[in-house]
């Protein structure tokens, strides 16, 4: 253990650990697909800045220069959600030609960049999984994992694992999006009687969408092979307020989201997510913060501004690499568990 370390267990992430670790979920972002070979948000930015062509960077500057910011390719600064909040504000005032070609673009490069990696480590995620499973045997639990990740890493692993994932998504080759597909239970009929069937069931709520959903018609279909990238069904990151404007299948996730927070999940850990989407703060996690709906541990490399924000309610604790918050106690000592790894071991053992 590092000096300055602070030995969490898993009851200190979740209160209910003795009790049988029931109504609990997650929040992952970017640092917990760094584990399996991912770009972290920086490298992902100055990855998709390259392959735009000269125009389109010019004109990117020229955005970014009525915000007094400057564009520095090669340093991915500012960052894909610092520029994407700031591409889809001037989006809205209008008057700017050739930014929803901007824009497509800028996903077309973040779904290529996502879908070229070659070797993915799904290695601390299956043990992650294994270790869900063994905890929960013969519970008929779900957990709930919510994130704003595009790749397949949790999905592809889980199913590695054996345990069973619902993400929304209905079908074999070509699979449509229901939201209802999030409520489903898996069990048996017998003698016209449902019984649930005692296995904890994954269920993945990818409130920014995936690399793998793409619309056509008006349908949000699921593929894994022959994705039309101008048709691509992602959102990008945003923090600003735009849920009211939010186009489906998004505006069903962050109503699901909302209703399973502080009901099916009131014990909730997040992993690799910086709280810089303020829409998700604003609309998922500080209505249930300030009326004590979820008990919620944030693990964070760093302590950021929107961290310090939501540290004022009580039931809001963290842990970065150099300071703890839990409860009204802050400490000057740090823990590893920001690192997906260091999580993995802890609830595996």
């Amino acid at each position: 253990m590092k000096e300055n370390e602070t030995k969490l267990t898993l009851k200190d992430l979740f209160p209910n650990a003795e009790m049988g670790l029931g109504n609990i979920g997650f929040l992952f972002g970017a640092g917990t697909s760094y584990t399996a070979g991912y770009p972290l948000t920086w490298e992902l930015t100055k990855n998709v800045l390259a392959k735009l062509d000269q125009n389109k960077t010019l004109l990117l500057k020229q955005i970014l220069n009525k915000e007094s910011l400057e564009l520095a390719s090669e340093n991915g600064s500012p960052d894909i959600e610092i520029i994407s909040d700031i591409l889809n504000k001037h989006k809205n005032i209008g008057g700017i030609k050739g930014i929803d070609s901007l824009i497509s673009d800028i996903k077309t490069g973040i779904i290529e960049i996502l879908t070229s990696i070659e070797k993915v480590n799904y290695d601390y995620h299956i043990q992650f999984f294994h270790a869900l499973k063994k905890k929960l045997a013969n519970s008929k639990s779900d957990i709930w994992i919510f994130t704003t990740n595009y790749d397949l890493v949790f999905e592809t692993a889980a199913s590695m694992a054996g345990v069973p994932v619902f993400n929304g998504f209905e079908g074999i080759n070509l699979r449509y999006f229901d939201i209802r597909n999030l409520k489903l239970q898996r069990g048996t009929v017998s003698n016209s009687k449902f019984e649930a069937i005692p296995e904890p069931t994954i269920k993945i709520v990818k409130l920014h969408g995936s690399i793998s959903w793409e619309k056509s018609e008006g349908l949000v279909q699921e593929k894994f092979t022959g994705i039309e990238k101008d048709n691509s069904c992602l959102i990008l990151p945003q923090r600003t307020k735009v849920i009211d404007t939010l186009d489906s299948p998004y505006d069903s996730l962050f109503r699901l989201a909302n209703e399973i927070l502080g009901n099916e999940c009131e014990y909730l850990v997040s992993c690799g997510f910086s709280y810089r989407d303020q829409h998700i703060n604003d609309h998922l996690i500080i209505p249930k913060l300030r009326s004590g709906k979820i008990n919620l541990f944030a693990l964070s490399k760093e302590t950021n501004a929107e961290i310090r924000t939501l540290s004022e309610f009580n039931a809001f604790k963290y842990g970065t690499e150099d300071s703890l918050k839990i409860g009204s106690i802050e400490l000057q000592e740090g823990t590893e568990l920001w690192d997906f790894k260091k999580l993995v071991d802890l609830i595996s053992k």
